[in-house]
């Protein structure tokens, strides 16, 4: 059950320290259809109310956000079984200072690069002025095809941004590339400047990390409060759009037991300057795994660690568990009638003074 490795965990603690370095909340790296793109934006919904930026830069970044993943959505290529080592698409989402950035990602056909790096630069070359008479000309004179036509949905997202459209590609395989776009919708008061370039190349780092690990979504969370009754049936969603309907009603059943030990985790780690988690979930074959992972001292990883066995492992009866009451005990130890088998701990070496803490529940 205590491990030092796992096929899947070289890329967990990397990836967390980019989102506490980059501000990310969160990553979808797998196929994006309109139900995929629905529950994204609905979870995005749920972050917005737990954010301070004003009201018209959340109302901008939703819909620009909505726009975005529906171009993805009309215009990515879509081969079967998709290129090596790498997922069709993807969705990055920082929130900077007030600021919100978009990084998406998505296959096109190598003959489509020239005809979108043209039209992104033209888009970028215009002033907010020049952006709403090309609008209204397109909207008058051009015809729209069935995936949305005349590039409405990138020219929309210029508007509304208020700011470039910074992108690249980066090849795939013969025929194909992927396709990583970045929008940053900026708090003017802010005197903060963000580059939205940043978004690019932190996409980059994740394809990198991420692509050949099955990690196809990382939320991050704060400990204790952990998927919070919106967020958990917007997650639950993206499990059944994604994977199968048992997983899907797996992970539902046991979120009241998993938030009552995530809370005990976080008694653990009372006197200590706490860190946000990260949630992974990730394929393995014909099983669906999450992780969390955290950063604890070396004192409070041994007694996780002693928890765990306690809580996981045959104890003596009546045995004290020393954080958590007996109720809430008995709550957490239906986990061991939940889980087809118990959950892993692994340690891994954070610093001289840290180890950085994987709780893996296979579901």
């Amino acid at each position: 059950m205590i491990t030092n490795h796992d096929s899947h965990t070289k890329a967990i603690y990397p990836v967390y320290n980019l989102f506490m370095d980059h501000q990310i909340e969160l990553v979808y790296h797998g196929s994006i259809d309109s139900d995929i793109a629905d529950a994204l934006i609905n979870i995005f919904e749920h972050f917005l109310y737990n954010k301070d930026a004003p009201v018209k830069i959340q109302k901008r970044a939703f819909y620009i956000l909505v726009e975005a993943l529906q171009n993805v959505v009309r215009h990515q290529a879509m081969p079967n079984p998709p290129p090596s080592g790498g997922s069709p698409a993807s969705l990055l989402f920082q929130y900077l200072n007030g600021h919100f950035v978009f990084t998406l990602k998505n296959l096109v056909n190598d003959e489509r690069i020239p005809e979108i790096t043209k039209k992104i630069d033209s888009l970028n070359a215009l002033d907010k002025n020049e952006l709403n008479k090309h609008y209204k000309k397109i909207l008058k004179n051009e015809v729209l095809s069935d995936k949305g036509g005349a590039g409405l949905g990138l020219i929309e997202i210029a508007r509304k941004s208020e700011n470039i459209i910074s992108y690249e590609f980066l090849k795939a395989e013969k025929g194909l590339s992927w396709f990583f776009f970045s929008i940053l919708v900026a708090d003017k008061e802010k005197e903060d400047s963000v580059e939205p370039a940043q978004g690019l190349e932190v996409a980059r780092e994740l394809h990198r990390l991420l692509d050949g690990n099955r990690i196809w979504f990382v939320l991050r969370e704060e400990y204790p409060a952990i998927f919070p009754q919106g967020l958990s049936h917007h997650v639950t969603t993206v499990l059944q759009c994604s994977s199968s309907g048992d997983h899907a009603e797996r992970f539902r059943t046991l979120l009241e037991p998993f938030s009552g030990l995530c809370q005990a985790v976080s008694h653990i780690q009372l006197q200590e300057d706490k860190r946000p988690c990260l949630v992974f979930f990730v394929r393995d074959e014909n099983s669906l795994s999450m992780y969390t992972g955290m950063p604890v001292t070396e004192k409070s990883s041994g007694k996780v660690v002693d928890f765990f066995n306690k809580l996981f492992l045959p104890t003596p009866e009546g045995e004290e568990n020393n954080v958590t009451g007996e109720k809430e005990w008995k709550n957490l130890k239906r986990l061991t009638t939940l889980l087809p088998r118990p959950p892993r701990i692994i340690l891994q070496q954070a610093s001289p003074s840290q180890k950085f803490v994987i709780l893996k529940f296979t579901f």
